[in-house]
C-alpha cells in the first residue's frame, strides 16, 4: 500500500466513526423535539443496521461493476446526504427515510476500505483504521454535547458531520490517482469471485458464525456495562456511566498496541491471545467480590476484544483467497452487523427475565463459542 494513502483512510474511518455514536448522544433531545416516545430510537438503529446488512451483501457486485473508488466516493456523498437530511428533518418519519441512505452508504464504505487494506496493508494498519473509527465514534458523542452545551440545536451537530463528511468526500475524489491497486483486481488465482461462490467455500460458514459471536460479544460488553456496573456493582447511574467508559478505552488503546506487535505475532494467534483476555476478564465479572474486580474485568474484556475484528478480517485474503477476499468482506461485514443489532437485544430479553449477573456468562459463551468456531475454520481454510 502506497504509505500516504494511509492518512487518507484513516480520516475515511475517522468520519464513519462519528454519526455512529451521535444518535445515542442526540436522541434525549430529538425524541422531545419530534415529539415521539424515547423508545423510537429502535427504529432508527434497525434502519440504519438494515442499511448496512444490504450495502455489505451488495459491495462486491458493485465493485466489480464500478471499482472501489467510486464506490467509496459515491458511499461517502450519500452519508452526507442523509446527515444534512437528520439536520433539516422536520418530523420522525423524515428522520427514518434518512436513516436507510446513512446505513447504506457506511455499509459499503466500511465493507470496500476493510477489504483495501486486509489486500494492500498490514496486520498493524488494519488495527490503526479501527482505532480511527473508535476515535471519531467517540467523538461524535462529545460534539453533541458541546453543541448542547453551548445553546445550538442538536442538529448543529449534524450540519458539523455533513459538512466534514463533504471535505472527506473531496479529499477521496481528488485521490483519484493513488487509487492503482483495486480491491477486486484480477489476481494469478483468475477473477473475483461472486457472493455465492465465496459463500460455499470451505470454513466460510464458521467464519460468519465466529464472526457472529465476536460482534455479540463486543456490543453485549459495550451496551450493557453501564447497567451490570449499577445494578451489580452498586454505584449510582452516574458513576456507572463514568466507569463504563472502561470497556471502550480499554478496546481502543488495545486497538493501537496491538498494531506494534499483530504483524509479528499474526493474526491467529493475536485472536487467540485476545480471546484469552476476555476469558479473564469475564471470570472477574463473574465474582464481583468489589468493585474494582469489576474495573479490571471490564478493562481487560475490552483489552482482549480490541485485536479480534482488525485481525479477523486482515486475515480474508489469507483465510479465503485473493480471488474471494471482496466477496466474502462483504459476506463477513453482513454478518458482523447482524450480531451487533441483534445480541444485545436477546441480552436485554435474557436479563428482563432472569438477572443482571448473568451478564458475564454471556460473555463467557460469546467468546468460547467464537473460538471454537474459529478454530475449525482455521482446520478447513488450510489452503496449499
Amino acid at each position: 500500500m502506497i504509505s500516504w494513502m494511509l492518512p487518507i483512510i484513516y480520516l475515511a474511518f475517522f468520519s464513519m466513526g462519528l454519526p455512529d455514536g451521535m444518535i445515542g448522544a442526540a436522541w434525549p433531545s430529538m425524541y422531545t423535539a419530534l415529539n415521539v416516545p424515547v423508545s423510537y430510537a429502535g427504529y432508527v438503529t434497525v434502519l440504519i443496521t438494515a442499511g448496512t446488512v444490504l450495502s455489505a451483501l451488495c459491495s462486491n457486485a458493485l465493485i466489480s461493476r464500478f471499482g472501489t473508488w467510486t464506490i467509496t466516493v459515491g458511499s461517502t456523498l450519500l452519508t452526507v446526504v442523509a446527515l444534512l437530511g437528520f439536520a433539516l428533518a422536520p418530523s420522525f418519519g423524515w428522520v427514518c427515510a434518512c436513516a436507510v441512505p446513512l446505513g447504506l452508504g457506511a455499509g459499503s464504505i466500511d465493507a470496500v476500505l476493510n477489504s483495501y487494506v486486509a489486500l494492500h496493508g498490514t496486520s498493524r494498519q488494519m488495527s490503526w483504521i479501527h482505532v480511527a473509527w473508535g476515535v471519531g465514534a467517540t467523538g461524535g458523542p462529545c460534539l453533541i454535547a458541546w453543541v448542547l452545551l453551548h445553546g445550538f440545536p442538536w442538529q448543529g451537530g449534524y450540519w458539523t458531520v455533513a459538512a466534514l463528511q463533504g471535505v472527506m468526500a473531496v479529499l477521496l475524489f481528488i485521490s483519484r490517482p493513488c487509487w492503482k491497486h483495486d480491491a477486486t483486481a484480477s489476481s494469478a488465482e483468475g477473477s473475483p469471485m461472486t457472493t455465492w461462490e465465496a459463500l460455499r467455500l470451505p470454513g466460510m460458514g464458521f467464519a460468519l458464525a465466529g464472526l457472529f459471536a465476536m460482534q455479540g460479544l463486543e456490543f453485549c460488553a459495550g451496551i450493557w456495562a453501564g447497567s451490570y456496573l449499577h445494578l451489580v456493582g452498586g454505584v449510582t447511574p452516574e458513576e456507572a456511566a463514568k466507569w463504563a467508559a472502561l470497556f471502550y478505552g480499554g478496546m481502543t488503546v488495545g486497538r493501537f498496541l496491538s498494531g506494534f506487535v499483530a504483524d509479528r505475532i499474526g493474526d491467529k494467534n493475536m485472536i487467540r491471545w485476545g480471546a484469552g483476555c476476555v476469558v479473564a476478564g469475564a471470570i472477574l465479572l463473574l465474582f464481583p467480590a468489589t468493585f474494582r474486580l469489576i474495573q479490571v474485568g471490564l478493562l481487560l474484556v475490552g483489552l482482549g476484544a480490541a485485536p479480534l475484528f482488525p485481525c479477523f478480517l486482515h486475515a480474508t485474503p489469507e483465510r479465503f483467497g485473493v480471488r474471494a477476499s471482496q466477496a466474502a468482506m462483504g459476506l463477513q461485514m453482513a454478518c458482523a452487523y447482524t450480531g451487533a443489532a441483534l445480541m444485545p437485544l436477546v441480552l436485554g430479553w435474557v436479563v428482563q427475565g432472569i438477572a443482571m449477573s448473568v451478564y458475564p456468562c454471556f460473555l463467557l459463551g460469546f467468546i468460547l463459542t467464537m473460538t471454537v468456531l474459529l478454530e475449525q475454520m482455521n482446520v478447513r481454510c488450510k489452503r496449499p
